[in-house]
């Protein structure tokens, strides 16, 4: 488990595998979202105010490398994770890796789970969810 952003005033981000989902905050809405899908839905990154370059076109028609691309965009969002807990982020860092690499194990146990705090920011969030085809428990 690996918290990545939480702000009580908008959203909790953290990945986690479901073992260690943690039951705290039952009383606020939540979705569990595969890591592999959540790392290619630009709707909700852009929704959770991570939007960045990497779904921009790219500069002068110059192709970026998809492994350098996912490389990069996961160092980003571990960035956001707190340095208390060191060998969660290693932990974060090596399911996000191995999510860009095609591991299907990885990708069926670890989850990203948002807890929304903010009901205007709630529907935001349902909304990218539902344009990037996932399901919301």
């Amino acid at each position: 488990m690996c918290p990545i952003i939480w702000d009580r005033n908008e959203f909790g981000i953290t990945i986690l595998t479901m073992e260690n989902a943690c039951s705290h905050y039952q009383c606020y809405p939540m979705v569990y979202i595969p890591l592999r899908k959540f790392m290619q839905s630009c709707d909700l990154w852009s929704e959770l105010k991570l939007h960045t370059v990497f779904w921009e076109p790219p500069l002068y028609g110059i192709p970026r490398d998809h492994a350098e691309n996912e490389r990069i965009k996961c160092s980003y969002l571990i960035e956001f994770a707190s340095d208390l807990a060191p060998i969660c982020k290693k932990w974060a860092r090596g399911c996000i890796e191995q999510c860009s690499q095609r591991s299907h194990e990885a990708s069926n146990e670890v989850f990203v789970q948002i807890v929304m705090f903010n009901e205007t920011r709630k529907a935001r969030i349902m909304d990218a969810i539902s344009r990037h085809d996932l399901q919301a428990p």
